[in-house]
């Protein structure tokens, strides 16, 4: 009986990968298959349409994932399948070599139509689909005579799959470091343009306080020059025409010294105590920073700052907003109005320094691994202070929120979309947090870097292979002044993953049942389709990915 696993092949269209994933994940999980992924078993540098080729021909199983998207798109994927039937038709007759599996009420094309298909869908139905789908996998296994059993790697004669993929994962470490260095070099020149921009903002900004400070010094005199007017003498000397007289020279005094208010939109900045920074779109007004202001207080761009790790949180006020899109995935669908109470949401990503003070409190588990998909040493590193936490479950996303106090904890998926899409000055919904149309320098995507997915935009660099700085593109902020709701990481929200209309009180934000928890905002892995601000993805709150991190909101007291 040989000593290997079995070799699986996913075909799948690109726009299936969330749930390809998880069935990666869960036939992996099994322990005596080898599963070939694109995005976990290519490497940069590679031939891809070579490599699935070798792939396919290596396979003793390949499941071919069939939906709505795969059977009428046209380009790699048919490739990929008619390829697939070509290496089927080689085999002995009734050799369990194709498995086709429904991922949606899709119509099975003609050539697979002689298989048996299994249905995994709906949700409440993948549970028995996957028992099915295993059950073929073993009876492959059995005839070519592979254990089912959890199998390790042979000890005395290693064979000569183990050899090519130990030569493979030599060769995949000298090309991270070969990135690292590179993108080290670049980090190196980007946070010297870093520091320059923001010794200019500080510097701009103290201009601006002694502009104001001036104007409020100017209004002072103003008043004293009213309150010196001795209205009732003036009168008694020259009746109403010594009091106009002196009204227009006092009247000349005020317009000649009116206030100037700096022209340019205020910006926010992160403060060491818990203050309220209001921002309104044509003045500033002088107020008071308690440590939770009164709501009339607020509007949109006031900020509160967290004691506890720093993090600002931008304000967004009550009212109702479209929620899903009419042209997205089913799961978006139907587009329909949401009204919620004000909240506060954190502007950035939670970032590896800010994590960290959780873990050093003793209430948060440090990430696992502490690795990014380049860089072999990222959480714990300094290097990596401003970059987002990765490989964190939703149970620490939610206990990091819970650690901050002040009634934080993880948005809801209505107030994650809201403050990512909504524009409350022409109450209507933006395609992406900036607006309709997709910019490529507004975020961190699948570009030219990307090169381990096969529908990466090589016509576009965001500087990235991996993840980027938090707040690193500013050009990409939301209505609300959130940065980052798009592209870098997938964000962990509170809700479960269910069906619009979006109800806030059918358990779905139970946060203590099981289920899937949704993600929202895409990631570096996903092009401009996918990250749209009303997709929607999920998984097991236990899981954890080099591409999924979170950020905190907080109700008003």
């Amino acid at each position: 009986m040989p000593n290997r696993r079995l070799n699986v092949f996913l075909c799948h269209a690109k726009e299936d990968k969330p749930t390809v994933r998880e069935l990666y994940r869960q036939l992996t999980a099994e322990g005596w298959m080898d599963v070939w992924l694109d995005e976990e078993n290519l490497f940069p540098g590679q031939e891809w349409d070579m490599e699935i080729e070798k792939a396919v021909e290596a396979a003793d199983v390949v499941i071919v994932c069939l939906s709505s998207f795969s059977v009428s798109k046209e380009g790699y994927v048919q490739k990929e399948i008619r390829f697939v039937l070509n290496i089927a038709d080689e085999k002995p007759e009734g050799t369990i070599f194709v498995v086709p599996l429904r991922l949606d009420d899709c119509q099975v094309p003609r050539r697979i139509r002689a298989w048996q298909y299994v249905d995994y869908f709906p949700k409440a139905n993948q549970k028995r689909a996957y028992a099915r789908l295993l059950e073929s996998l073993k009876l492959r296994a059995g005839k070519i005579g592979i254990s089912v059993g959890r199998i390790g790697n042979p000890i005395d004669e290693p064979d000569e799959n183990e050899t090519v993929k130990a030569e493979r994962e030599r060769k995949a470490k000298e090309e991270r470091e070969r990135s690292v260095r590179l993108a080290t070099q670049k980090a190196e020149d980007e946070r010297i343009a870093r520091e320059k921009a923001e010794a200019e903002r500080k510097a701009k900004a103290e201009r601006d306080r002694l502009t104001l400070q001036k104007a409020e010094e100017r209004r002072k005199a103003i008043a004293d020059a009213f309150r010196k007017i001795n209205f009732k003498r003036l009168f008694a000397i020259g009746g109403i025409i010594g009091a106009c007289v002196a009204l227009f020279f006092v009247g000349r005094f005020v317009i000649e010294n009116l206030p100037t208010i700096p022209a340019s939109t205020p910006t926010s900045e992160v403060s060491e105590t818990s203050e309220v920074s209001l921002v309104a779109p044509t003045r500033l007004l002088p107020t008071e920073s308690p440590t939770n202001p009164p709501a009339s207080n607020l509007g949109v761009g006031s900020t509160w700052t967290s004691p506890k790790d720093g993090m600002v949180m931008m304000f967004v006020p009550a009212g109702k907003f479209s929620m899903g899109s009419d042209s997205g995935s089913d799961d978006e669908k139907p587009v329909h109005d949401v009204t919620l109470d004000s909240y506060w949401i954190d502007k950035i990503e939670v970032t590896n320094a800010m994590y960290a003070k959780c873990v050093e409190a003793g209430q948060c588990d440090a990430p696992n691994p502490t690795s990014s998909y380049t860089r072999q040493s990222y959480y714990g590193n300094s290097e990596f202070d401003d970059f987002p936490v990765i490989y964190v479950s939703w149970d620490d996303a939610k206990n990091y929120c819970g650690w901050r106090g002040d009634e934080t904890r993880l948005p809801t998926e209505a107030e994650w979309e809201k403050a990512a899409s909504w524009d409350a000055d022409r109450q209507e919904k933006r395609i992406y947090p900036w607006g309709n149309t997709f910019v490529r320098s507004s975020l961190n995507f699948c570009d030219e870097n990307c090169s381990f997915y096969l529908w990466r935009d090589s016509s576009a660099d965001d500087g990235y292979a991996d993840t980027s700085p938090v707040g690193n593109y500013p050009s990409g902020a939301s209505f609300y002044g959130l940065l980052d709701m798009t592209g870098n990481v997938w964000e962990w929200v509170g809700s479960l993953y269910q069906t619009y209309p979006y109800n806030s009180s059918d358990g779905r934000e139970d946060l203590s049942v099981s289920g899937d928890r949704v993600l929202r905002g895409g990631s570096l892995g996903n092009d401009g389709s996918d990250i749209r601000s009303s997709v929607r993805n999920w998984y097991s709150p236990v899981v954890t990915y080099y591409d999924i991190g979170f950020r905190c909101a907080r109700s008003l007291p």
